[in-house]
């Protein structure tokens, strides 16, 4: 399948595709900057394995686009991509916008429109490298279900629904583009053609690996090393 490259000033207008109108129960809390909070449903089973978290912990959050003087703990739900939230013991959820950057624990998020298997998906990314230069690597975690199965003879056990992590797909943010990081040397050298025309020589200086986080910083670093065009 041919990799597709999307301009992100034709993905960011298609940001109010995004149903507003299904985000029920809007609350709206004392804050400078607008942002909005939602009430969450919590609609995942009862008995599972596994957790739709990678850390179910409210910690501290700083929010660009919330009031510096509030600082609500905030927790990433991977399985529903949503930035969760309490208060008065009630479960909220974040607005999504495109404008707020969200650090938990020192992990960095944005919420960008993305490719993704031919598509374009919006949803939150991490941001893995530095936001000093031209280009920005992120990732996607997210966390998958699967549903549980009842045995179906008496000799076998009913297997359990359960919350696995999914493989975890890489972005580099250009300044017009959001590139998907493809699984072959070949496809990236093709997608980055118009940056670099000689991304093979650096493969071979480095033994890039594609798949890993560690090669692919190298990467965003030598991005930036080169002239502007």
């Amino acid at each position: 399948m041919p990799m597709k490259r999307f301009s992100l000033s034709i993905i960011l207008s298609l940001f109010w595709l995004i149903p507003a109108a299904a985000q029920t129960n809007l609350v709206s809390f004392n804050n400078d900057q607008g942002l909005l909070f939602f009430n969450a449903n919590d609609s995942i089973p009862t008995t599972y394995e596994g957790s739709p978290y990678w850390d179910k912990e409210f910690k501290p959050a700083s929010l660009s686009c919330y009031s510096k003087e509030l600082k609500p703990e905030i927790r990433y739900n991977a399985f529903k991509d949503e930035m969760e939230f309490k208060k008065e013991g009630k479960l909220y959820y974040l607005e999504k916008k495109d404008s707020c950057e969200i650090v938990i624990d020192n992990k960095v998020y944005g919420f960008f429109a993305y490719p993704f298997d031919g598509k374009i998906r919006f949803g939150y990314l991490r941001r893995v490298s530095p936001n000093a230069g031209t280009y920005t690597l992120f990732a996607r975690e997210t966390i998958a279900f699967q549903e549980g199965e009842p045995a179906v003879t008496s000799y076998r056990e009913d297997k359990p629904a359960k919350f696995y992590p999914e493989k975890v797909r890489f972005f580099i943010k250009t300044p017009t583009d959001m590139i998907a990081v493809p699984e072959k040397k070949k496809d990236l050298e093709r997608v980055l053609a118009d940056i670099t025309p000689d991304l093979a020589s650096f493969f071979k200086q480095i033994d890039f690996k594609i798949k890993e986080e560690a090669s692919l910083l190298q990467l965003i670093q030598y991005l930036n090393s080169l002239p502007k065009k």
